[in-house]
């Protein structure tokens, strides 16, 4: 039996957020494997359209606030374990990669 939903505007820009990536995931799966049917009416797409620009920038910009909180983290370990913290975390200082995959994912 499948079962159908509705999501509003606030569950679709949630869903855009790497903290309910998984989630996204776990619908989309749903969804293609026929288990649950989502219902989108005109009103939700109109204020996703509305609302995509803000949902982009606020994304890019929590990546970037992301890193430059894990970056102030350095001030506080000891000088030994300080340069190994700053490299592990340049690595997942690609902003712009991470930024990228924020606009396809809401597109």
């Amino acid at each position: 039996m499948m079962t159908t939903i509705v999501l509003d505007t606030n569950i679709w820009i949630y869903l855009t957020k790497d903290s309910f990536f998984l989630l996204w995931l776990k619908l989309k799966e749903m969804k293609e494997s026929s288990q649950i049917h989502i219902v989108v009416n005109d009103i939700i797409l109109l204020e996703w359209k509305r609302n995509r620009p803000r949902t982009i920038n606020k994304l890019s910009e929590s990546i970037k606030d992301e890193y430059k909180s894990a970056l102030k983290l350095a001030n506080y370990l000891q000088d030994s374990d300080r340069g190994q913290y700053i490299n592990i975390i340049s690595t997942y200082n690609s902003e712009d990669n991470r930024i990228e995959k924020a606009k396809r994912r809401v597109q």
